[in-house]
């Protein structure tokens, strides 16, 4: 018997990655889906893990992993079920270019500008009031996010991982961080890049009075 797994929800659009174990054996055969097929023969490298770059809903299904040795003998197989997942409509609604704030004065109540643009290794969007309120929100790639949801990372920049971000409020006087584990939701309305927060957990860096905040970006 091979273990073989998946890490989290895929949703359409994501790559998927399936883990096994990394081969010394004869040749490794990976089956799946609609007629999917990877065979690494004798002397190929296999890692443990099959990439499928960018997934569609025709992704799902039952992926089988086999390690064969000489003389055609099969030594070891696993399977893993895999569903590929529409993208997520944002369990709340409101305005774009919009944002709440549990504790008044901390959290824009609206956005007079957002941009999304390219760092190092990072893509950064933020809305911002005013020059001293920005909300910030930093995904993995230097491309722009795909639709879904992520989990947050409650730093600056966000842990390794398709589906890590950052979020955080700079002001004048404090920055207030996302908790880890948060949802925030990507989607899109044409080319328009949509980020949603509903009701998410900050960090309260001036009391000890749980700060929750929604907002809604639109980047054109």
């Amino acid at each position: 018997e091979l273990t073989v797994s998946t890490v989290g929800d895929v949703y359409e659009g994501w790559p998927l990655e399936i883990y096994s174990e990394s081969s010394s054996y004869d040749h490794v055969q990976i089956t799946g889906p609609n007629g999917f097929i990877k065979v690494y023969n004798s002397g190929e490298y296999f890692s443990g893990i099959q990439t499928i770059e960018s997934t569609t809903l025709a992704n799902s299904g039952t992926y089988t992993v086999e390690y064969w040795g000489e003389g055609e003998c099969l030594l070891k197989s696993g399977t893993v079920d895999v569903t590929i997942l529409p993208a997520p409509t944002p369990p709340c609604s409101m305005p774009n270019n919009t944002g709440s704030s549990s504790i008044g004065g901390i959290g824009p109540t609206s956005y007079t500008s957002a941009f999304g643009n390219e760092l190092s290794g990072y893509y950064h969007i933020y809305g911002s009031q005013s020059t001293y309120q920005q909300m910030n929100i930093n995904f993995n790639g230097t491309h722009r996010p795909k639709a879904g949801k992520y989990i947050t990372s409650g730093s600056y920049y966000p842990e390794d991982g398709s589906n890590q971000c950052s979020v955080y409020l700079t002001t004048s006087y404090n920055n207030f961080f996302v908790k880890d584990n948060e949802d925030v939701y990507v989607t899109y309305e044409g080319d328009q890049l949509i980020i949603t927060l509903c009701s998410v957990q900050f960090s309260n860096s001036v009391s000890s009075t749980d700060l929750f905040i929604s907002a809604k970006i639109v980047v054109p």
